[in-house]
């Protein structure tokens, strides 16, 4: 089988019909061509003989640019890196909020598929009733998180460092959403982790210094990173903290960081 780069095929094409229609129209030097039925060339005369050299260069043309557009879109939209943005905070008014919206706002909507939860406007209930001894019934916001998570390639947080761990809603939320099955299942002392091949990158802020969560033996970022994503197979490839945050002196702290969200956002690859 011949094998074409990507517009040969086009090209091939055409140019055999057009060999075979100049053939026809002179009668030919190839025997088997000649013999061919007189209603034959007569079906194929009436479109191509009719055409000037110059517009059928113009048709060739033409059917060449659809082909490569067609391949072109087809692989442009393959290549898009799938992100999923999520919001942690329940207070839509808030700086980590504000930190949200600069980060979607300034990603490149031609170079990924985004997707977003802001787990502040879903409903679900972040209590799991009766642990893991019976599954809860089914809900609409956890079963689109769990898609979302699926879909992802990418997983960007967004959240407060509260009682160094992170909001009730967000621990509800993992509660409800990472489940047996779906992301991880045990098997004896072995974690299969079902989300294997996804990044994250944790944007955080805390009251306290930023160093202090990152060297604290029950650090928050380890939490996160090792115990729940990475339990998932979610790798955690970079966190960003802004320590000290609600102190009124640090004002342009806050502005240069969401400075940084922005920059990051638009050089994301």
């Amino acid at each position: 089988m011949t094998n074409f780069a990507p517009g040969e095929m086009a090209e091939w094409s055409i140019a055999t019909v057009l060999k075979t229609v100049d053939l026809h129209g002179s009668g030919g030097s190839n025997p088997s061509l000649s013999a061919r039925t007189k209603k034959s060339k007569v079906a194929l005369q009436p479109f191509f003989m009719r055409l000037s050299l110059t517009e059928i260069n113009q048709l060739r043309r033409h059917y060449l640019s659809v082909f490569n557009l067609f391949l072109f879109l087809k692989k442009t939209t393959l290549e898009m890196k799938k992100i999923l943005v999520i919001n942690a905070h329940p207070y839509d008014k808030s700086y980590v909020s504000e930190l949200y919206r600069t980060f979607v706002n300034h990603l490149d909507t031609e170079r990924f598929q985004i997707k977003m939860l802001e787990l502040g406007k879903m409903s679900f209930d972040p209590a799991l009733r009766s642990g893991y001894s019976e599954k809860m019934d089914a809900d609409k916001d956890i079963q689109l998180s769990q898609e979302s998570l699926a879909w992802a390639e990418h997983i960007v947080f967004f959240y407060p460092i509260w009682w160094t761990s992170m909001p009730g809603l967000l621990k509800g939320w993992i509660d409800r959403t990472l489940t047996p099955g779906f992301a991880y299942n045990q098997n004896g002392y072995k974690t299969i982790k079902h989300l294997k091949g996804r990044t994250a990158h944790l944007f955080l802020t805390a009251d306290s210094p930023a160093f202090y969560h990152r060297l604290i033996p029950n650090s928050p970022i380890r939490l996160m990173r090792k115990h729940i994503l990475g339990l998932c197979g979610i790798k955690v490839v970079k966190t960003d903290i802004i320590g000290l945050a609600t102190l009124s002196s640090r004002d342009e702290s806050r502005k240069k960081f969401i400075e940084k969200v922005a920059k990051i956002a638009k050089e994301l690859r």
